[in-house]
């Protein structure tokens, strides 16, 4: 019995140091990687290592930053008001296999808000536009007055133009 307890003891004893050493190995473990860590960034950002990490390179100073700011934001008003621009966006509409007419009449399958009654009509068949143009109304495409054309699809996004109507196919979801 006396044996018995004698090796329990030891065996606690034991254990209670082993768990002192595992702690101590993680605690001088992690101070380790500390020490590691610090002295890389003490590397890093030393004078000897800057120049090589651009830390001392000379920085644009505030009214550079904000002439070239301003100039983008211009440029990116510009972009939105343009032509083709977001902001000159009137209306999405997909088109159905088959003819789809347009102009303002109310009995077209697309609707425009302003222009003649019936402008015309986009064909789609298997995957291809084509527009034909109502012999009442003026399209140009480059300036050139068109009566039917091949639009989609197209090397180049063709643009038709009616006063200050300028509708454009595009793809997208499977859908022209």
């Amino acid at each position: 019995m006396v044996i018995e307890k004698s090796i329990r003891e030891i065996r606690v004893i034991h254990a209670y140091f082993r768990a002192k050493i595992n702690f101590m190995k993680k605690k001088y473990l992690f101070q380790a990687v500390l020490l590691l860590t610090m002295s890389l960034i003490n590397l890093c950002f030393s004078a000897e290592t800057a120049p090589f990490f651009n830390i001392n390179k000379p920085h644009i100073d505030d009214t550079t930053y904000i002439k070239a700011l301003k100039a983008w934001h211009q440029k990116r008003i510009e972009g939105l008001k343009s032509e083709n621009g977001w902001l000159n966006l009137a209306g999405l509409f997909w088109l159905e296999e088959g003819q789809n007419t347009f102009g303002t009449d109310e009995n077209n399958k697309i609707i425009f808000s302003k222009g003649n009654d019936k402008m015309g009509s986009f064909t789609l068949e298997k995957g291809e536009v084509t527009v034909n143009i109502d012999p009442k109304t003026q399209v140009l495409v480059d300036n050139e007055p068109i009566s039917k054309l091949k639009i989609f699809p197209s090397e180049k996004t063709i643009v038709l133009k009616n006063g200050s109507l300028h509708p454009s196919g595009a793809a997208s979801g499977g859908q022209i």
